[in-house]
């Protein structure tokens, strides 16, 4: 190697050729590590830094311990220049204030040829730094060479300087590496080598002086001949192992050089000779072709990992001379040459006790297949093992809320933990995704299906057998979900192939079709009362029903080719936030929609789509799979099964928030259970309580102590706003903070606060407003409220004749009312069950908006039989048969107790309605998530259930007498 080295040396030096390098970031997208395991480690590597938060995808995950390490194998021996480092902030300011300052503060880094600090050249020691003077970004000069760059920082020998943090953390977000590509090259231009004689072509950055010679010279560039016996050969030969700046001389590969003198003799004299002969334009070719190759060699290795694969690159050589082995390693992955499925994909089937075990097998084999694995990395495997110990902890259902408590402290930094430790990235290949024929059927540039657990289309229908999908498993191993991207307008046809050779009965689709601006899904499906045709499938929408946070479809799909006809439901959830999460209980009651019109005896899968593919796929089959564990067994783990389907699919659960839904959303299914029942079966559970039966012995006390059990509970946190800019100051019900409905149309001297919250109807999200009669002073904010939310029908709890405070805005009959800047005119009034009253609000433009408002005839509370909930089933009535796109108002005298059961009732009639069921109790439950003061008493619960009764009765009466 030495003479293959001054071989090289030679011929530069006859062509002189200068400025080929300069210093450049010789740790871009190499191998990385950290203590407590492989995951998150080049992120300091991969150039990202647009965001400075250990919870995202730029910074290496945050995890507070005694110690922290972290390092970048450079590759080989290289000469560094400096090192830049640039610590996390969490996005904030860095300031002596910032939390990740103390965390920062004693930070150590290391050059060394081996894995152990303590081996290297110490760069730097923080011992002068405090909070309010460390700096972030960090440079550090070490003009020195080695092949790992370390990271230390530690807590282990208190007491600490004052800043310092009891634990310490390795969050960092990039670590840039400035030195020479090439070992033996130095300087500032990385254009001239070292010294001829300089032992391995290692010398000193800056002075150039050699660290070692090879045997036969010395001298500080190694010029000088001597003559040495074979002992004292060997003497200097082992030098190396007596200083700590010696050992920096040992070769590459970790082995001592022992060469001989007579064979570094004939060497020498060799090249000598080859140096004059080799032509100026030899040298130039050879040259640039090292140039050519080096270069293109990394701009390869950065375009394969440009799909953001968190594991390794795999560079075209490695392609190329591994063809064979891969189409191997396809084939064991039970994938059939005859390209159809094998289910026992990868992960075999096993009860779920075998999953930790199938995880760290999983683990193991990517080091071996990604990352190259090394004997001498234990703690590589041992931090796999480390993370199910900690992370991978059963829960039980009963301490399921606890568990949860516990993660959401110091705002959420639980969640945030155990969601940046699990396994991410490209765990297994995806070559028939990237392939470049298939490139257009992905929705996205870097998502793409694993090989191994791919779905392969079986239908000669295209030159392909791609679709963007892949089998996920349950926790107990068998297939039991599809999850797949959202459909494209070129893989619509697949789409319904796949549907169809899979004999899927049930679609979940947890996307609208735009977001953002940009199309997330094509509608795959045709409008009612027509026919859509997708390659040789007819796709009919025989049946939509729309509520109020998701859409029910159901469809017929004919295969003309085969003449055959199935019919396919679609569970559509319509209210998923483009960058949030969904209200936990509406997922739950969805998700229950899912589950109990599942067909009987079917078996098939699920599929599962959003846009990608991944992020709320993920989470709902999370919902699902852990539910049905936890209903057999009364335990779930979430971190074990999310590791369990990243293992099916790629990055599945995208975000922290989405991971802390999963919880969020199995404790509402396991707070209470959801106990839907037909008309019919209401009925009867209700007339089977007689009148003297004790209130406290039947099922409704039941249900309402179960209520008062889990109620939410709502912290000052969640009414800062409303404490803050309450202008009823003797209000006792305030809204919270999230649900308020906030006035829009501006006015001097007044904000845009008023005691008022949403509230969503069975059908229609927030199709109401729930607010309390306009205290005095406050008739215009009202007005404002009607017209900012184009209300054209407000529903009063009270005759209005009994609120004094109706004066100020409510005209007499043939009357004007004046409230600057606004005028009401009195239009008409009429009585039937109800008194109604039109009015029209001129605004500021001279605009009239039509209002009327609906007022009972007598009070709502009563306990004379069925004439007792007459003045409510009124109003309820003409509401369900009013036409209004607006939000329906609703006034009540604290905006919460009559109004809390009037929202009920409604909501329980339109789901009589729609589905000929009803459940008072999820009913109540979801509308005391918006306002916890709605029926609050048991007189209020008893007088829903009456008042359903007595509708359904003279409901049926009235069909019969018709």
């Amino acid at each position: 190697m030495d003479g293959i080295y001054m071989l090289v040396c030679c011929l530069v030096s006859v062509v002189n050729i200068n400025s080929v390098w300069t210093y450049e970031n010789i740790a871009f997208n190499k191998s990385a590590w950290k203590q407590g395991g492989i995951y998150g480690a080049d992120r300091a590597i991969d150039g990202r830094k647009s965001s400075l938060s250990v919870y995202g995808w730029d910074c290496v995950p945050q995890q507070h311990s005694q110690t922290a390490e972290w390092r970048v194998d450079l590759g080989g021996i290289l000469n560094v220049h400096h090192i830049l480092i640039q610590y996390a902030t969490n996005n904030e300011a860095w300031v002596e204030n910032n939390t990740f300052t103390t965390y920062f503060l004693g930070f150590s880094v290391y050059l060394s040829n081996t894995t152990n600090k303590e081996e290297g050249v110490l760069c730097f020691k923080d011992k002068i730094y405090t909070r309010a003077t460390i700096p972030n970004p960090v440079q550090i000069s070490c003009p020195n060479y080695g092949r790992y760059v370390i990271y230390y920082n530690n807590r282990t020998h208190p007491p600490y300087p004052k800043g310092y943090s009891k634990t310490t953390a390795g969050a960092l977000c990039e670590v840039e590496v400035y030195g020479c590509p090439v070992q033996w090259l130095n300087d500032e231009n990385c254009s001239l080598p070292c010294a001829m004689n300089c032992q391995s072509g290692y010398c000193h950055m800056l002075k150039r002086t050699c660290v070692g010679c090879a045997i036969g010279f010395n001298g500080p560039i190694c010029k000088k001949n001597q003559i040495i016996t074979t002992e004292q050969s060997q003497t200097q030969t082992n030098m190396p192992e007596n200083s700590k700046e010696q050992k920096q001389t040992r070769a590459p590969n970790g082995m001592k050089n022992n060469s001989s003198d007579t064979k570094d003799i004939v060497v020498l004299i060799v090249v000598y000779v080859a140096g004059v002969l080799v032509s100026v334009a030899a040298v130039v070719i050879v040259v640039a072709c090292v140039i050519v190759f080096k270069r293109k060699r990394a701009k390869m290795k950065i375009i394969e990992r440009g799909d953001r694969n968190r594991q390794a690159a795999r560079t075209p050589e490695f392609v190329s001379t591994m063809e064979d082995q891969e189409q191997l390693l396809l084939s064991n992955r039970h994938i059939r040459s005859n390209g159809t499925y094998n289910p026992e994909f990868e992960m075999n089937t096993l009860p779920r006790p075998h999953i930790i075990n199938e995880i760290d097998s999983l683990s193991a084999t990517v080091i071996h297949e990604i990352r190259g694995y090394d004997n001498n990395e234990q703690n590589t495997v041992h931090s796999l093992h480390n993370y199910h110990e900690e992370n991978c902890c059963d829960i039980q259902v009963t301490e399921l809320l606890n568990r949860i408590e516990e993660l959401k402290k110091d705002n959420d930094t639980g969640f945030k933990r155990e969601f940046a430790l699990l396994p991410s990235g490209e765990l297994h290949t995806c070559f028939v995704g990237k392939h470049k024929d298939n490139l257009a059927k992905n929705r996205y540039k870097t998502t793409f299906p694993y090989d191994h657990s791919r779905v392969i289309l079986k239908e000669e229908h295209d030159s392909t057998d791609y679709i963007n999908a892949n089998y996920v498993k349950d926790v107990n191993g068998d297939i039991a979900y599809i999850a797949t991207q959202g459909p494209r307008a070129n893989t619509v046809t697949d789409f319904w192939t796949m549907v169809w050779q899979e004999d899927i009965c049930q679609i979940v689709m947890l996307t609208n079709l735009t977001g953002d601006g940009k199309v997330k899904c094509i509608q795959y499906w045709s409008e009612p009362a027509k026919s859509m045709r997708y390659g040789h499938f007819t796709v009919d929408t025989i049946e939509e029903r729309h509520y109020a946070h998701y859409s029910i479809r159901k469809f017929k799909v004919c295969n003309r080719k085969k003449h055959k006809i199935r019919f396919v439901h679609q569970y559509h959830y319509t209210m998923w936030p483009d960058h949030g999460i969904p209200d936990p209980l509406s997922l739950v009651i969805f998700h229950n929609h899912v589950l109990r019109t599942k067909p009987d005896q079917t078996t098939s899968s699920v599929v599962v789509h959003c846009s990608a593919g991944i992020g709320r796929t993920g989470t709902y089959i999370a919902l699902d799979a852990l539910f049905k564990e936890c209903n057999k067994n009364g335990k779930i783990n979430v971190s074990e099964y999310v590791t369990f389907m990243r293992a099916c699919r790629m990055n599945m659960v995208q975000t922290y928030e989405q991971y802390k839904t999963i919880f969020s959303a199995l404790n509402e299914e396991f707070k209470a259970c959801i106990n839907t029942k037909t008309t019919s079966e209401f009925l009867e559970s209700v007339n089977d309580l007689t009148a003297d039966t004790p209130a406290n012995q039947t099922f409704i006390y039941t249900e309402f102590e179960k209520l008062l059990q889990i109620q939410p509970e709502y912290s000052d946190n969640d009414y800062k706003v409303s404490k803050t800019r309450a202008l009823n100051s003797n209000g006792k019900i305030l809204p919270i903070d999230k649900y308020i409905v906030y006035l829009q149309s501006p006015f001097p001297d007044r904000g845009n606060f008023i005691n008022a919250i949403h509230a969503s109807t069975y059908l229609k999200n927030n199709g109401l407003i729930v607010t309390q009669y306009p205290p005095l002073g406050d008739a215009v904010d009202f007005l404002r409220l009607i017209l900012d939310n184009k209300s054209d029908i407000i529903i009063c709890m009270d005759p209005l004749s009994e609120i004094q405070s109706c004066s100020t805005w409510l005209p007499d009959p043939s009357s004007t009312k004046k409230v600057v800047p606004y005028e009401v005119l009195f239009k008409s009034e009429s009585q039937t069950d109800v008194k109604v009253t039109n009015i029209d609000i001129v605004n500021i433009e001279a605009l009239a908006q039509p209002v009327v408002i609906v007022e009972p005839k007598g009070p709502l509370r009563t306990t004379s039989g069925s004439q007792g909930t007459l003045h409510l089933r009124s109003l309820v009535s003409y509401a369900i048969d009013a036409s209004t796109e607006n939000p329906i108002i609703i006034l009540d005298r604290d905006g919460a107790s009559l109004s809390g059961v009037f929202c009920a009732v409604f909501n329980s009639v339109q789901q009589i309605n729609m589905d000929d069921s009803v459940d008072v109790f999820t009913t109540v439950r979801q509308l005391q998530t918006r306002r916890p003061e709605f029926c609050s008493t048991l007189n209020d619960y008893w007088l829903i259930y009456r008042t359903l009764r007595d509708y359904i009765g003279t409901t049926t009466e009235s069909i019969y007498s018709n």
